[in-house]
């Protein structure tokens, strides 16, 4: 892959510190190669992981929906899976100051956001209810309502105890939603996940 990881980016897995962007990125890369051999495997979800600039270019950069910013960057050539066979797609959020993580589950038909902070972004989960339906209108020709679908801000996760972990959580939220298992996981185990 293309992607760029510095000494900066590696100091920034210490203690204390923010992870970068390009944490981020690196780690949905490895959950994108595991989640691909798990595909291939037939072992568990179909999962896509998106980079943290998915949500800018969709919406967020502009304050405007713009599907085009985002319509080719899920060919399969492009990520080595179908988009629209997947049960999940799987996007960081960065909230100026704080990570998240926002998931559509095309399986179950809802969309959920995870924040260690327990906080809501309501525009994050309509502006990815309508990025689904025009995908899966675009790659696979089929009218998918997602106006019905759930929104949900699960309160019964884990939470940071601090003002910095906020993107180990969301990766943390991102691995354990890609392999719908428990986030059995809590602050104690931060140092560790770093």
């Amino acid at each position: 892959k293309n992607l760029r990881f510095t000494v900066q980016d590696a100091m920034s897995l210490g203690p204390g510190e923010w992870l970068t962007d390009e944490n981020i990125n690196f780690f949905m890369s490895l959950l994108n190669d595991r989640a691909r051999r798990r595909i291939e495997q037939k072992d568990g979800p179909a999962c896509y992981f998106t980079n943290t600039f998915f949500l800018n270019k969709l919406y967020k950069g502009t304050r405007k929906y713009e599907y085009s910013g985002v319509r080719t960057w899920t060919r399969p050539k492009k990520i080595g899976v179908e988009i629209t066979k997947c049960d999940k797609v799987v996007v960081p959020v960065h909230q100026q100051v704080h990570w998240c993580c926002a998931v559509a589950d095309i399986k179950r038909k809802e969309l959920v956001y995870y924040d260690s902070m327990l906080g809501k972004d309501q525009a994050v989960l309509e502006n990815l209810a309508r990025w689904v339906k025009d995908e899966w209108k675009d790659k696979a020709k089929v009218d998918l309502d997602t106006s019905k679908w759930p929104r949900k801000f699960p309160k019964d996760i884990p939470t940071q105890e601090n003002g910095y972990d906020c993107g180990v959580f969301a990766v943390k939220f991102a691995e354990c939603a890609g392999l719908d298992c428990e986030m059995d996981f809590s602050q104690q185990d931060m140092p560790l996940f770093r």
